[in-house]
């Protein structure tokens, strides 16, 4: 019968019973705000307190947005140092930095991004720690909280953002905590595991010696549930970020904001801008918030297992400690490998300079200290010569001037980047020059945590002040002075502590960088539109300096005594030759690509327009209509200039800047080295080392050049004149090649002599060929 009715079995027969859900939902929304107004007040206020506090409108105070980004970046590299180390620090401070030099209103949604992350994340914190401390603790609350954590989990982001739109409507305080709750369940779970996983043995000695459960729990348990602790926040953390541009539909500002509306408006060198300035802050913050042992995994694997395992928290645990036990595997077996030499042979020192290493050594330090003074010469006289490509002003309207390597008009970044590179190079050479200095080094590390802290107790008193409406006075210059002060101690302690690559290498990569700066300035040609220009007695001597302090830090490499730091492979690195071809064929097709785009109108005009338009101007005379339709006819034709593509000039042309031809004279050097390097001739590991060297100098010399043009122009280009994506593509191609040399390079270690082989240090001291002489061939790397 219902069959040939056609009810049931007709689709539309559904919507006599369909169930009204929604209007249910809005009932619901309705009742709430009408008789519960007061507890969603208390619910949204943690979120608006944290939110005045961090990003204020008061004109009054200093928010994260209208603080100084000088101070941005240097808080990322205390907070990197303190949790993590230098390393990261510096990585830390380099990528925010990073975010304010793509311009004024990234820097803006950047810091706006860091408040809703660390309000999200703190919250996340309060709610999350002591409720996955309780979970991990009572049976009774674990079984309540699981199935509220499921559910949560099972929801999508973009279900979550529904109850939060009806109650608190949209903008950046409930996008927030849309972000908090869905990256909450991971710090439970893993907070509950931690406490759980526990030895119930520990938990019960502590107890039978008369702890109490408080004892037991901030004594034992949270001590020995760390690692799960930190893995659970930086799973949140993770979680929060990923969730952050999704909340840009909630009308949530920050970074989520510039990708939300270069989607809508298909814009997509705003979008490329965005997510890499979203790529860098996820970067910063995730190398900031993990543990030791997952550093060598990139942020798209950690995001990636952080969906993963939203769920399964066991199963991270186990992933995570599946590869921690290989690392820490392998560290052992290095410190027993070590403590067994230590115990045949006594206590290690590095072996002595010869007197020959000792002479390249001294000429790198001079070679790099002339070509750092050279910086501040004339480098440029009657035109700018990078500037002249960018800057319409330099390319006639400097004539009789002279201009510094450090000016604008000048070396510009070109000789920043030789100052640089100088120093450090002769920071390297000096190093093998000294002997070992436990005490300085100390007495540093003490001066570093003084002043800290004294920075820490500055930014809180400075903090108290904003929320006062007071002004800070001196505060801020005195926060600078005592963090150079760190940072000045940070630099001597690490070269006290004699880091690896300080030494003859270091001096050789570091002196090639800076001779390839100096002559990619050189050989650079100016643009066709500068009647007269020539070169400054700085120029020059950079050039002749940093040879000289290559030649040097080469001639010291050539007898310093390295050796590898285990066996090294008879057989060639494909990896290595695979990763050279690739490298190649990038700085080609960087080379081949545009270096410039000029948009300027009068770029765009040719000689034959420019005719034309003459013509008709001398035409229209003062006749009023001819000016009328002579004036409309130019307007099209510039019109018509300006719709079509921009002139686009290659690192190649001859009337461009030329500079592909020193960055594949390098390129080549670095892949001659990385072929070396990657064993190529595999009986000869000193050629190994030899070549990473210069493979990772040359490829640094290469992206010297790529970067100072890339910066220089930055730095004085005009709006409409930017630099090509050639210079990028190649300036990745050399990093290729400096990776390679790199890690090559890393392999190695000044060889080590000991206290009951003196014979060793005779023979050093005595013969330039001490290298090849050693006391044992079982202390050599292989």
């Amino acid at each position: 019968m219902l069959a040939q009715s056609g009810g049931i079995s007709d689709n539309n027969w559904l919507d006599q019973f369909r169930i009204p859900v929604g209007e249910w939902f809005t009932q619901t929304v309705d009742w709430v705000d009408a008789n519960l107004g007061g507890l969603l007040a208390v619910i949204r206020w943690p979120f608006s307190f944290l939110f005045d506090v961090l990003m204020s409108d008061n004109p009054n105070r200093d928010s994260i947005m209208s603080v100084s980004w000088v101070w941005v970046v240097l808080g990322f590299f205390i907070l990197g140092s303190v949790l993590r180390n230098t390393r990261i620090g510096l990585m830390a401070a380099v990528m925010v930095a990073a975010c304010g030099i793509l311009g004024q209103d990234f820097w803006f949604q950047t810091s706006k991004t860091f408040g809703m992350l660390f309000v999200s994340v703190l919250l996340c914190t309060l709610v999350g720690l002591p409720l996955g401390i309780a979970c991990g603790r009572s049976d009774g609350v674990w079984n309540v909280t699981r199935p509220v954590l499921d559910a949560m989990q099972v929801v999508h982001s973009f279900v979550w953002m529904l109850p939060f739109i009806a109650f608190w409507g949209i903008g950046e305080v409930s996008a927030t905590m849309v972000t908090m709750m869905f990256a909450l369940p991971p710090l439970v779970r893993l907070t509950n595991l931690g406490i759980r996983q526990v030895p119930e043995d520990v938990v019960e000695a502590a107890r039978s010696y008369g702890s109490t459960e408080r004892r037991v729990l901030t004594d034992v348990q949270l001590p020995l549930a760390r690692p799960a602790i930190m893995t659970g926040l930086n799973q949140t953390l993770l979680l929060a970020i990923s969730m952050l541009g999704i909340a840009a539909l909630m009308g949530a500002g920050g970074l989520g904001k510039l990708l939300l509306r270069a989607i809508n408006s298909q814009n997509l060198p705003l979008a490329a801008s965005g997510g890499l300035a979203f790529f860098l802050v996820a970067v910063v913050l995730d190398r900031i918030s993990q543990r030791e042992h997952d550093d060598g995994m990139n942020l798209f694997a950690r995001i990636r297992e952080a969906l993963v395992y939203r769920a399964d928290p066991e199963g991270l645990m186990i992933a995570q400690a599946e590869r921690t036990a290989a690392t820490e595997a392998a560290a052992i077996v290095e410190a027993a490998a070590a403590a067994e030499l230590e115990a045949q042979a006594g206590v290690e020192s590095p072996a002595p300079v010869s007197p020959r290493e000792r002479f390249g050594l001294l000429l790198a330090v001079a070679g790099s200290l002339v070509a750092v003074a050279s910086a501040f010469l004339p480098w440029g006289t009657d035109a700018g010569l990078v500037s002249s490509w960018g800057r319409r002003n330099d390319e006639i309207g400097l004539i009789g001037q002279s201009f510094m390597g450090i000016e604008a008009s000048g070396g510009s970044i070109f000789a920043v980047i030789v100052i640089l590179f100088g120093l450090l190079a002769a920071a390297a050479a000096l190093r093998p020059l000294f002997g070992k200095m436990p005490g300085l080094s100390r007495n540093l590390n003490r001066l570093q945590g003084v002043m800290f802290a004294i920075i820490g107790a500055g930014a809180v008193l400075v903090w108290i002040l904003n929320l006062l409406n007071v002004g800070f006075g001196p505060l801020s210059n005195i926060g600078l002075i005592l963090f150079a002060i760190a940072f000045a101690a940070i630099g001597f302690d690490t070269w006290a502590r004699h880091a690896p690559r300080l030494g003859a290498d270091g001096a050789f990569i570091a002196a090639f960088a800076a001779f390839g700066a100096a002559v990619g300035y050189l050989l650079l040609q100016p643009s066709a539109f500068v009647e007269q220009y020539s070169h400054g007695i700085g120029a020059y001597l950079a050039v002749a300096a940093t040879a000289v302090a290559l030649v040097g830090a080469g001639v010291a490499a050539g007898v310093a005594p390295y050796t590898p730091r285990r066996p090294l492979k008879l057989s060639a690195n494909v990896g290595m030759l695979v990763g050279v071809v690739a490298a190649g064929l990038i700085i080609g097709v960087g080379t081949y690509s545009a270096w410039i785009i000029d948009e300027r109108l009068d770029s765009l005009i040719t000689p034959e327009m420019q005719a034309e338009i003459d013509r008709l101007q001398e035409e229209a005379a003062d006749d009023i209509n001819k000016q009328i339709a002579n004036g409309q006819e130019i307007t099209n034709m510039i019109n018509l200039a300006q719709s079509q593509d921009a002139p686009v000039i290659t690192a190649l042309e001859g009337d461009g800047p030329r500079l592909g031809w020193p960055i594949i004279g390098f390129g080549l050097v670095a892949m001659v080295g990385a072929l070396l390097a990657a064993g190529i001739m595999p009986a000869n590991e000193r050629a190994r080392w030899l070549g990473g060297a210069v493979a990772a100098g040359s490829g640094l010399a290469a992206m010297a050049i790529s970067a100072g043009w890339i910066l220089s122009f930055t730095r004085s280009g005009e709006p409409k004149a930017i630099t090509g994506a050639g210079s990028l593509i190649a300036l990745a191609g050399a990093f290729m090649l400096f990776s390679i040399g790199r890690s090559a390079v890393g392999e190695f270690q000044r060889r080590k002599i000991y206290s009951d082989s003196p014979t060793l240090s005779d023979s050093v001291e005595s013969d330039e060929s001490a290298p090849e002489v050693v006391a044992d061939p079982g202390l050599v790397g292989s």
